[in-house]
């Protein structure tokens, strides 16, 4: 079996209709696409112009009203040739486990 993934970050101002022209490109039988900077509006074209099943972070977690413009982006995911069986956002991160800033 093939699988082809798209991973790619659109940025939050890009021209989505360019990206959906792309993606339509480029989408295989089976194809798993994440896309990250993605805009509640974006996401809703995204998911009515492809027709695919979809899920968007921010259905799982909506920003709060006193959170910042970053939070307002989520990561979309769309299944061609397949289907989620089950979807969720890691409840924080693992103890211990810390993102590590690298310097010279």
């Amino acid at each position: 079996m093939h699988l082809r993934v798209i991973h790619w970050n659109i940025r939050v101002n890009c021209d989505i209709k360019k990206v959906i022209g792309f993606l339509f490109q480029n989408i295989t039988e089976r194809c798993l696409v994440n896309l990250q900077e993605v805009s509640e509006t974006s996401f809703g074209e995204l998911s009515q112009t492809l027709k695919e099943q979809s899920i968007f972070s921010l259905h799982f977690r909506p920003p709060g009203c006193f959170e910042g413009r970053n939070r307002r982006m989520g990561v979309a995911t769309l299944v061609f040739g397949g289907s989620v069986e089950r979807a969720s956002l890691l409840e924080r991160e693992p103890s211990g486990v810390r993102p590590t800033l690298l310097t010279k």
